[in-house]
């Protein structure tokens, strides 16, 4: 019996040693609760009585590492989305955790626009990203060239990834049909990503995406837009992205 209760108390110093060793929280917390067991189960049978000082603090250790174990657990699980929510995470933020966009999206400013009134104008200064969610706009380049901005179109990610305005917008967007825009402004996506690094990096690939779409540089067929006076849909490509995801399950 003192043997194997050595060999419990030796097994419980091992496994917070080895926590000590773990870059994973998830796998730290596993071999922290797995050290306080052991360590529970050594001091509350030792030959000369339970240590009931240690044996308390073991506990709210066993405790506190429990419940952050399962709160890292339940925030990797996916959570179910509409099929419209999916298809606008997908396509806008193509790598984002559904729990991240449930949460942005509850954030988000809410906005309607009827048909043929204007979203952003030439030269006007930007203090938020806004987001397309349901309807068509039409999108006027300072060159002539027009584009049709479906659901997932974006608009302020520029300004907010280098914060600066440059001089201001190069383009105007009027509404098309009715539509709804996601607003998020600046100091809210900085209060969202300062202690979610999972968020932030999801944003900053759709972002940069959004922005080598707008350049021509990302396309739908590998072909980079060209207006000359016809219109061009710009997330053509994202859409199919959303349609096969949807598809998969993903």
């Amino acid at each position: 019996m003192p043997l194997l209760l050595n060999g419990i108390g030796m097994l419980s110093f091992i496994c917070s040693a080895c926590a000590y060793l773990m870059t994973d929280m998830v796998r730290l917390r596993m071999l922290a609760i797995a050290s306080g067991t052991l360590g529970l189960v050594y001091n509350a049978t030792l030959p000369s009585g339970p240590l009931w000082l240690v044996l308390f603090w073991l506990a709210l250790f066993w405790i506190i590492n429990a419940s952050r174990l399962t709160t890292a657990l339940r925030g990797e699980m996916e959570v179910a989305l509409s099929p419209d929510d999916r298809a606008l995470m997908v396509e806008t933020f193509p790598t984002m955790h559904s729990r991240d966009w449930l949460r942005l999206r509850r954030e988000a400013e809410v906005t309607e626009f009827s048909d043929g009134e204007t979203m952003l104008d030439f030269g006007a200064e930007t203090d938020a990203v806004s987001v397309v969610a349901r309807g068509e706009a039409a999108e006027t380049r300072s060159t002539g060239e027009v584009y049709r901005r479906t659901p997932s179109a974006m608009w302020g990610e520029l300004s907010y990834v280098t914060r600066q305005q440059f001089s201001g917008s190069p383009c105007k967007i009027v509404a098309r049909r009715h539509v709804q825009v996601l607003s998020w402004d600046y100091a809210k996506l900085d209060a969202l990503t300062r202690r979610n690094s999972r968020m932030r990096a999801a944003l900053m690939e759709g972002f940069v995406r959004t922005a080598a779409l707008k350049h021509g540089l990302l396309a739908a067929d590998g072909d980079a837009p060209r207006a000359g006076g016809t219109e061009v849909a710009l997330d053509a490509h994202r859409a199919a992205t959303a349609r096969l995801a949807i598809a998969r399950g993903d």
